[in-house]
């Protein structure tokens, strides 16, 4: 049975842990669409877009229903049934709207302002007179492309090519007087160039804050330095490695990380208390014991005093893993009881950190005693579409990420690639931190 599950029942929370759904059954789904980018919205739940290539979903077995949409395009729907451990692939090819009310807008009609600098030109649109139309005039809901505009005043006729976009107001200008026409450009230039400087000045003003900032945390970051490691760079396989895992541990999927910082031990009640002026701890009057009961929020803020970070879901597993090694825990694949403080050993509750052997990077706890909070969003499908790069989590969501099972946990969900989520503004007493930095 699910530690988490007991736990969290009988305190009221509301907390979710992954591995409640470890017998879950699931099926795949490949959406292809087109063109370019469509929006797919699954049992009218928006999902990540999908294009040509193909985007792949999770879903539970059983009978769903897909829309593809797109802006200026007819939407489409399809009923598809999924069936377990098995990829379904769809396809969506939309096509344009003709009818305006179906897009939302005209898709091919774009409004067009004449102006002269002589009031009362008369106007020839490819050469034929646009009746009651002098300028300045408005003249709505023109087809799009390349139209011959004349504009004609006491016997004096210029002439201007021009090309109408759907959807917008187009203007045009014509000059009979060359000074006039001299000076407005002058004043165009003058009023572009005001905008070009104050922009350039707003460019300049956010990277002075921004050095300011980054050097302020630079200084508050040298003090902790000493108690965190340098983990240099690389790639490996992230997720599932051993098997055995659930479904959000999966597609294994290779991410390269760039050189960063990461604290040797979980952040202790003593150093919070001295940054954030209080001990929220459940197992207080144990200063090198983890801090708990500590919200991400909380977290966060505690690591930009210190002028640090929350380490990025990749950066913790690959940490944890002794720089992305074959570990199923952190530091080891057997012998969890001397790595790590969890049920079998713990007596239900935190323990001073530091006082289980290391993994291979020097860093303590990293399985045990309390999960950690990372940066990231969470997202149980997020495997699917992760960048190799650097990745830092999906865009939004309810949840973020905590890591490395707790002192309450059993082994499964103390296997380093182990993932389950909490809401941002709560606390408990099984999820503590540690911060990390950019090299």
């Amino acid at each position: 049975m699910h530690f988490h599950s007991i736990f969290t029942i009988s305190m009221v929370l509301l907390f979710t842990f992954s591995p409640l759904t470890a017998q879950a059954q699931i099926g795949y789904l490949k959406v292809k669409a087109g063109p370019g980018l469509v929006r797919i919205f699954i049992d009218r739940q928006e999902m990540q877009p999908a294009k040509k290539s193909g985007q792949t979903y999770e879903l539970s077995p059983g009978k769903h229903e897909v829309v593809a949409q797109k802006r200026h395009f007819i939407s489409q729907k399809k009923s598809v049934e999924i069936d377990e451990n098995q990829v379904t692939t769809i396809s969506f090819l939309l096509t344009k709207s003709t009818d305006s009310r179906a897009s939302g807008s005209a898709t091919n009609q774009g409004d067009l302002s004449v102006i002269t600098d002589r009031p009362g030109a008369v106007i020839r649109l490819n050469g034929r007179l646009a009746a009651n139309k002098l300028t300045p005039v408005t003249i709505k809901n023109l087809k799009t492309g390349k139209w011959q505009i004349e504009v004609e005043h006491q016997g004096i006729t210029l002439t201007n090519e021009f090309f109408v976009e759907a959807n917008r107001l187009n203007t045009v200008r014509f000059f009979f007087d060359e000074s006039k026409k001299r000076d407005y450009y002058s004043q165009l230039r003058t009023e572009q160039l005001a905008q070009e400087l104050g922009r350039i000045e707003a460019l300049e003003e956010q990277q002075l804050k921004r050095e300011r900032e980054e050097e302020k945390a630079r200084q508050a970051l040298q003090p902790r330095l000493p108690k965190m490691v340098l983990v240099k760079g690389g790639c490996f396989n992230m997720g599932d490695t051993f098997g055995g895992g659930i479904s959000n541990e999966r597609p294994i999927h290779e991410v390269c990380l760039n050189d960063f910082y990461i604290d040797k031990f979980e952040v202790t009640q003593s150093e919070y208390k001295k940054v954030m002026g209080h001990d929220p701890s459940f197992f207080k009057n144990c200063p090198d014991c983890p801090v708990e009961k500590v919200s991400w929020y909380n977290a966060k803020e505690y690591c930009k005093e210190a002028g640090a970070r929350l380490p990025t879901e990749a950066e913790w597993e690959y940490a944890a893993r002794s720089g992305g090694k074959q570990e199923k825990f952190a530091g080891t694949n057997t012998n969890l009881a001397a790595y790590a403080w969890y049920i079998a050993n713990s007596g239900y509750r935190t323990h001073l950190v530091g006082q289980k052997t290391p993994n291979g990077l020097g860093l303590y706890d990293m399985s045990g005693n309390v999960g950690e909070w990372t940066f990231d969003w969470y997202s149980s499908n997020y495997y699917l579409s992760s960048p190799r790069e650097n990745p830092q989590g999906s865009t939004g969501g309810t949840y973020r990420t905590v890591r490395g099972g707790s002192w309450l946990d059993d082994e499964f969900e103390n296997r380093s690639s182990d993932r389950f989520q909490g809401l941002p503004d709560k606390s408990f007493d099984f999820i503590g931190f540690r911060c990390a930095a950019t090299k």
